[in-house]
């Protein structure tokens, strides 16, 4: 039998779905909570256990499935500020900004592109955890599935599907620039695939060593590998069909002039 591609083993395992609708964001917003207050304490606790932020209002957010189970295994949002509205910003731009010289990326030029920024990418312990990692510090959600070796083997492709489908939004809105807070090892293990973020900023202490990364447009997809370019067709394609699809909820971000 011929070994699968990444992309049919992804297909296998997981799928991607667009957060359209107020039910499939509160998903999104318990997930991060699990990850961002309960389990590693970066943000304050909640009685309705989700984790918001006015940034929410202008993005998009994308939410990976494991299949088998129908269990959320991931989120991600890509804000997109509204160049005619000056209250809005990126992430980067209220928290960053000042580690950033002009030398390394000038922020001038954001008065005159579209731009988005990748953030909040979370994925739960149960899809994270290696067996000889302690659970003391936080008990697996109830929800967890019960994964069997073979699909743990595929967990790290969660996180990739999740850069994936947020370039597949940048590329269908037809955004300048697309922007993400990483550590320099995790841009380091993009760059394996032909994720081509370039630097944009020193490394700053922000919930652990962190640099800004960019990408134009025009490098967003060019030197993808040809697994992981196959890989992003896929998720692209997915990514448009609900976007078409007439249940769509459009409205609920009019900035967005997708193709």
């Amino acid at each position: 039998m011929a070994k699968m591609s990444i992309c049919e083993e992804f297909n296998s395992y997981f799928r991607v779905a667009l957060a359209l609708t107020p039910e499939l964001q509160t998903e999104v917003f318990r997930i991060r909570y699990d990850v961002f207050a309960r389990e590693f304490g970066w943000e304050d606790s909640s009685p309705e256990e989700v984790e918001r932020d006015d940034f929410d209002r202008y993005s998009i957010h994308s939410l990976i499935y494991h299949n088998r189970t129908n269990t959320p295994a991931g989120c991600v949002r890509l804000v997109i500020p509204d160049p005619v509205d000056s209250a809005q910003m990126a992430p980067f731009e209220k928290y960053c900004a000042q580690h950033i010289s002009k030398d390394q990326f000038d922020l001038a030029i954001l008065n005159t592109v579209s731009y988005g920024e990748a953030s909040r990418l979370a994925v739960p312990s149960s899809f994270r955890r290696r067996k000889d990692e302690s659970t003391a510090a936080i008990p697996l959600p109830a929800r967890a599935p019960q994964a069997t070796a073979e699909e743990k083997r595929h967990f790290p492709h969660i996180a990739m599907g999740l850069y994936l489908a947020g370039m597949a939004i940048v590329d269908l809105a037809s955004i300048d620039y697309v922007f993400a807070m990483m550590e320099p090892r995790l841009a380091r293990h993009l760059l394996r695939f032909g994720v081509m973020f370039q630097q944009g900023s020193d490394i700053m202490d922000y919930h652990g060593e962190r640099a800004l990364y960019f990408i134009p447009k025009e490098d967003l997809t060019c030197h993808l590998t040809t697994e992981m370019a196959e890989l992003y067709g896929s998720i692209r394609d997915s990514v448009f069909q609900q976007l078409a699809a007439p249940s769509s909820k459009k409205s609920i971000f009019p900035r967005a002039n997708f193709a």
